[in-house]
């Protein structure tokens, strides 16, 4: 009876060893593959500041965190600073984009477009 409690034992093991793998395995690949925006390539900053028309007609991906509030108009929308991994930018949340409860300090990620005139416009997001 010994022996075949060591062969149960170790087909255990190696079914729970199995099963963690497979758990953590598709943790990750459902964590990248639910990434939102994942197929847009992110904003160069640097190349968005040097030269903003060049960039005129893309759509980028973007990420980071609410510095202020620059200007809210009831018809126009609100301009917002976002701080990125690569430096400061400006952005428009046209109306047509509910972009209720903005506050400094929250992280988002962002579809956005460089529109006319080089002016970056967010086409939706989502708070992370």
């Amino acid at each position: 009876m010994s022996r075949r409690s060591k062969k149960t034992s170790k087909s255990w093991i190696l079914l729970l060893a199995g099963a963690l793998f497979t758990s953590v395995a598709a943790y990750f690949v459902l964590a990248h593959l639910g990434a939102p925006y994942r197929t847009l390539q992110p904003l160069p900053v640097a190349a968005y500041v040097q030269n903003s028309l060049s960039l005129q007609g893309n759509t980028y991906r973007l990420s980071g965190q609410i510095e202020n509030q620059m200007l809210w108009d009831k018809g126009f929308g609100r301009v917002v600073s976002i701080l990125t991994s690569e430096g400061l930018v400006a952005v428009v949340f046209p109306n047509t984009v509910r972009a209720d409860n903005l506050q400094r300090g929250q992280k988002i990620i962002a579809r956005a477009e460089v529109g006319d005139k080089g002016i970056l416009k967010i086409e939706e997001f989502s708070k992370e």
